[in-house]
């Protein structure tokens, strides 16, 4: 029976060496690369998946939700919120 891919990679070659197996990996990739490398990517789908990619920065994005929810707690308190 075959065992699951590992989320390591796929096992390259298995060498005796002693009484115990070496095992050579695969070098690692990403969950975006291997989407790119498979063969069942579906094209508008990877399209997609490209364009998430080159979206902004997510700490940057942190930040601005942190603002912006300051504004909103601020407001809430009684302050006048001002743009």
């Amino acid at each position: 029976m075959d065992e699951p891919a590992s989320p390591l990679g796929e096992a390259g070659e298995k060498g005796p060496r002693g009484t115990k197996v070496r095992r050579v990996y695969d070098a690692a990739q990403t969950p975006m690369e291997r989407v790119l490398a498979g063969a069942q990517a579906k094209p508008k789908r990877v399209a997609e998946l490209k364009k998430l990619r080159q979206s902004p920065d997510p700490f940057q994005l942190g930040k601005w939700i942190d603002q912006k929810l300051q504004r909103i707690y601020d407001w809430r308190i009684g302050g006048s919120v001002r743009r």
